[in-house]
């Protein structure tokens, strides 16, 4: 696999991710032995739903085009990213608000780990912002490029640059 401008930002994704699947546990599973309700918030479940999102989105975008390019499509790797995109956009929104909502200020022992998550899961946005918009260049590129040539649009096509 060639190193293209977007893997280092995929490994970025990936790592915090991973970091942020951490911290959102930690916090639910203090949530769900010292609460009289036994269960943790939504916000910090939707999180941990977004982590393991992007595992799986990024086993898709970054397996799939090198392995099985027949199951690899332009529009599905343009949904996926915007889909995480949007994902991770709410996911940090939502959370930021329910540890903004503390009366008195966030003293329960996963605070500092919702905050921290919360800080990691605004990142990991930026960085999924920034794959999309170049995700979205390569596909207009190489759409663009299949036109010049004087060929119809192909758009099952791989295009360049999204082999990461």
């Amino acid at each position: 696999m060639a190193i293209t401008p977007i893997l280092p930002i995929r490994v970025a994704q990936a790592v915090l991710s991973i970091i942020i699947l951490g911290l959102t546990a930690s916090a639910a599973n203090w949530y769900n032995g010292n609460t009289d309700l036994n269960i943790s918030p939504g916000e910090v479940n939707f999180m941990i739903f977004c982590s393991v999102w992007t595992m799986l989105a990024l086993a898709y975008l970054l397996i799939v085009p090198q392995y099985l390019p027949a199951l690899h499509h332009s529009y599905a790797v343009l949904a996926v990213e915007f889909l995480t995109m949007i994902f991770w956009f709410s996911s940090w929104i939502a959370l930021a608000v329910y540890v903004g909502h503390f009366v008195a200020g966030c003293l329960a022992d996963p605070c500092g780990a919702m905050k921290a998550a919360v800080a990691f899961g605004a990142i990991e946005w930026v960085l999924w912002v920034a794959s999309l918009a170049l995700v979205i260049r390569s596909v207009m590129a190489h759409r663009s490029e299949k036109i010049h040539a004087g060929g119809h649009h192909d758009a099952a096509a791989n295009p360049g640059g999204l082999h990461a």
